[in-house]
């Protein structure tokens, strides 16, 4: 799953990597999201990225969507009471942790980051998380070049098991938002790259807040939200509201 700004210019709810990733992608407020079926744009290198964080949680496969759910193919259905993605960028020092909690016992979790530019088709081993006895287990993770936006997904004996998200709010989501021109790989098929500038902004969801701010964006600029499905394309955003900036 992931979120967007958009103008004619897109800006990308996903984290450096000068710090890490996301959930995220792109619509322009005049109603137009690409080339739909085109070839995949290449990141601008002219638009420089942002050092910002990642925090979002955890959630079962199974309990997401139906629509949401499909992107994944077959899932499994392993308890989870909780679980965090982290990636933090403090002076340069990139920190990136996974924890679960609940899950199956004595087994072994393989973390793995799949773009959206990409989907499925290559996703990249980033951490391997062993559980005890009761489920619950921890580890750093490692994940080179960026910056990226993609998804977290967790899988056990290859079978996808969970996924970043925030289902019915009850879980905090917080991303740090980064100009789409300056994705590595881009967004995919059917995904215009902007060139707006953007020194930080961040994405907040969490029970009673959806909160979305930019600093150093566009001046006087009204930025379309939207909420986009993970390996669905441009077909799978709907509008989230918008974000109009001051001078």
């Amino acid at each position: 799953m992931r979120s967007i700004l958009g103008r004619t210019t897109l800006v990308v709810f996903a984290i450096t990597l000068a710090s890490a990733l996301t959930a995220c992608g792109g619509v322009s407020s005049s109603g137009t999201s690409g080339n739909p079926g085109g070839p995949t744009p290449t990141p601008n290198p002219s638009v420089p990225s942002v050092a910002g964080n990642f925090d979002v949680g955890l959630v079962q496969i199974s309990a997401l969507e139906a629509a949401t759910r499909a992107a994944f193919g077959a899932f499994g259905s392993d308890p989870l009471a909780s679980g965090r993605v982290h990636v933090e960028n403090n002076a340069g020092v990139r920190e990136m942790q996974a924890n679960i909690n609940g899950a199956l016992a004595n087994s072994t979790y393989a973390v793995l980051f799949c773009s959206f530019s990409t989907g499925l088709a290559a996703c990249s081993t980033v951490a391997q998380v062993t559980t005890n006895g009761q489920g619950n287990g921890e580890a750093n993770m490692s994940l080179t070049g960026g910056p990226f936006a993609g998804i977290f997904l967790v899988q056990r004996a290859g079978t996808n098991q969970f996924v970043t998200g925030f289902p019915n709010g009850q879980q905090g989501f917080k991303v740090s938002l980064e100009p789409a021109g300056a994705i590595s790989g881009g967004l995919g098929a059917g995904f215009s790259l902007g060139t707006d500038t953007l020194r930080e902004g961040s994405v907040t969801v969490q029970p009673g807040v959806n909160l979305a701010q930019v600093d150093g964006a566009a001046a006087n600029a009204t930025y379309a939200i939207a909420f986009c499905r993970f390996g669905a394309g441009t077909a799978g955003c709907v509008a989230a509201g918008t974000l109009t900036t001051n001078n």
